[in-house]
């Protein structure tokens, strides 16, 4: 499957925040160190399920789980690859130089026709 880039902007995080009442600072402001705000875990997980449920029409997720290694900045140039395996996906999300940040897993059913 093909690597999909992405970049996630500061106005899909507060679109995701209204939607999901998360509005902890962390993902809004600048921290004393410089760096810029992270990205809700679980936008990142929901762009990786709609990126492979729109490659893989044919599918519906029954079981998921994600571990994030470093977190997501906003602006951050990112990739999602996936690796199918029968009913399970591997999903891995890199930053820049190939830097893995979110290793996770799907548990995919085929939708059934009839």
């Amino acid at each position: 499957m093909k690597r999909f880039k992405s970049s996630i902007t500061i106005g899909e995080v507060i679109r995701y925040a209204e939607v999901s009442n998360d509005f902890a600072a962390i993902h809004f402001t600048e921290r004393a160190d410089g760096k810029k705000p992270i990205v809700h875990g679980m936008y990142v997980m929901g762009i990786a399920q709609s990126l492979f449920l729109k490659e893989c029409a044919g599918y519906w997720i029954t079981d998921y789980e994600m571990t994030f290694l470093r977190p997501v900045m906003v602006n951050d140039s990112i990739s999602f690859h996936f690796e199918q395996a029968k009913s399970k996906v591997i999903v891995y999300v890199y930053q820049a130089h190939d830097q893995l940040c979110v290793k996770g897993s799907m548990i995919i059913q085929e939708i059934s026709r009839g």
